[in-house]
């Protein structure tokens, strides 16, 4: 399968969550300590090749509001606030771990649409 070439991350160097379990609320806050700026994160499933994809979310923490996220492509555009609690969440249902109805609706009718491109006549 050919790979796909996505560019740079906008918060280099990504950090890998390799973890056979639920991303939580401590992971965000331990990692959010660690890279204040930024982070580009890759959510992978537990085993597998070391060179394996995942699931990429870059996002920082908002200016003065301690709880709150930007999350952005890979262009660096940003593309939705979360609170940490719902961004966990968000994290959790994108990368399959746990369902969610608010996440799965958000998807399917505001950020899967925001790329779609009008087709050419």
């Amino acid at each position: 399968m050919p790979r796909n070439v996505i560019g740079d991350p906008p918060f280099a160097p990504v950090l890998l969550f390799d973890e056979g379990r639920d991303f939580t609320l401590n992971d965000l806050r331990r990692i959010t300590k660690k890279r204040p700026r930024g982070i580009s994160l890759c959510i992978r499933y537990h085993g597998g090749p070391e060179k394996r994809g995942g699931y990429f979310f870059h996002f920082a923490p908002k200016r003065g509001r301690a709880d709150e996220f930007e999350v952005y492509d890979f262009e660096k555009c940003p593309l939705k606030n979360f609170s940490a609690a719902d961004l966990v969440v968000f994290i959790n249902h994108c990368t399959g771990r746990k369902f969610d109805e608010a996440s799965f609706i958000l998807c399917q009718t505001e950020l899967n649409f925001s790329k779609d491109e009008e087709p050419s006549a």
